[in-house]
């Protein structure tokens, strides 16, 4: 079985996107496709995972990445059922502004924590999700922010 110092890649949208190779690229489905994924990737020891999705065409030019945070945080509280939303701010990912927020849920009787980059791009916006049972997260999330740089190299060979 590979292990996190080994690579994978897998091509989104003509790309190679590297992951850890103790992860899987998951099979879309007909809804991850119709809901914009288009990369999904699975840790199985500790559990955890990924998702890309991609939403087409351009923010409204009257949106604020400053107003994002709020907006992004209210909505998630409103589509997912008991979900907390523990932190949320600007950043940057890569050299390009973008929102992050955590956020938890209990999932059947076991706490779930995630965390949304939300990316902005010129002609799409970008949400990269890391989800991971709370006592496993801690241990995973590092290898997902390698993850998240190898979408950021991908993001400045696409701009």
């Amino acid at each position: 079985m590979p292990n996190a110092d080994q690579t994978k890649t897998a091509t989104v949208e003509g790309t190679a996107v590297s992951y850890p190779g103790n992860w899987t690229a998951l099979q879309l489905n007909d809804a991850d496709k119709t809901a914009g994924v288009i990369l999904k990737l699975s840790s199985a020891k500790p559990s955890g995972i990924f998702v890309w999705r991609a939403v087409k065409g351009p923010l409204d030019k009257s949106v604020k990445i400053s107003d994002l945070p709020n907006q992004i945080a209210d909505s998630l509280s409103k589509e997912i059922p008991g979900i907390k939303v523990t932190d949320k701010e600007v950043t940057k990912v890569g050299k390009l502004e973008a929102v992050k927020i955590r956020y938890e849920r209990t999932d059947n009787k076991v706490l779930k924590k995630s965390i949304m980059r939300v990316v902005p791009r010129a002609n799409q916006t970008d949400y990269l999700t890391f989800t991971a049972n709370a006592a496993d997260f801690g241990r995973l999330e590092p290898t997902v922010n390698k993850i998240v740089d190898s979408y950021v190299k991908f993001v400045e060979a696409h701009p």
